[in-house]
């Protein structure tokens, strides 16, 4: 996360300053967005025991374990090329 200052004048002219937490993402391509298969990597990760389905309130989620989904997708990775663009492996 990068934190950005920013200037603004209010009605006196006196500089008044903020700082907003902001996510910045340097290079978007929505062609390349339309690649991943993020999705393809859910029973992966089921399987594994890095990831399950719960709900909270009424409403369905995912729940990650988040270093079991590191070891996996790395594993998953060495062993065969699986990454989000390739969730069957390459």
């Amino acid at each position: 996360m990068e934190v950005i200052l920013t200037t603004m004048k209010d009605e006196t002219n006196e500089r008044k300053y903020s700082s907003k937490p902001k996510t910045v993402t340097k290079c978007h391509n929505p062609d390349v967005s339309n690649l991943r298969k993020c999705d393809g990597l859910i029973p992966l990760l089921e399987t594994k025991g890095a990831l399950s389905r719960v709900t909270i309130g009424e409403a369905p989620a995912l729940l990650a374990d988040a270093q079991a989904f590191k070891s996996v997708l790395l594993a998953a990775y060495r062993e065969n090329g699986t990454t989000m663009y390739t969730p069957q492996g390459s």
